[in-house]
């Protein structure tokens, strides 16, 4: 399961995906953010937005508990719906407790887009795909 869910998650290019989105009924998802996802954004972009390298991180049951709640308008695309984006306000920092893929648990903690990025894919577990909240 989470080689197949990281499989998918790179070959489409994303930066995240939840087992929702493959028809996995489970607490599960991977982010990571690449050099070469990196160098498709502008250097201004890149800063203003905290845009930074994730290695491949696995969170299966994860616990997300808002660690800021200043809230960041960006826009996102979404796997689920390519070729749409919206504007998406996230919180900034987030920390995150799950089991990694040897079923240790972890704490993750993140600011900026990869903490976007977190919250998008937790969303994915709590809602599915939600347009009314703006937030795939």
């Amino acid at each position: 399961v989470i080689n197949r869910l990281i499989y998918v998650m790179q070959s489409y290019g994303s930066c995240g995906l939840s087992g929702p989105q493959i028809g996995l009924p489970w607490q599960i998802f991977a982010i990571e953010y690449t050099e070469k996802h990196i160098k498709m954004i502008d250097e201004a972009v890149r800063k203003a937005r905290e845009i930074k390298i994730v290695p491949t991180q696995i969170f299966i049951n994860p616990q997300l508990k808002i660690t800021d709640h200043t809230s960041i308008n960006f826009h996102e695309v979404c796997e689920s719906i390519r070729g749409y984006s919206a504007v998406v306000p996230r919180a900034y920092e987030v920390e995150i407790t799950a089991l990694d893929a040897s079923a240790q648990q972890f704490t993750w903690k993140a600011c900026g887009w990869p903490a976007r990025i977190a919250q998008h894919e937790y969303d994915h577990l709590q809602v599915g795909l939600n347009m009314k909240k703006n937030s795939f």
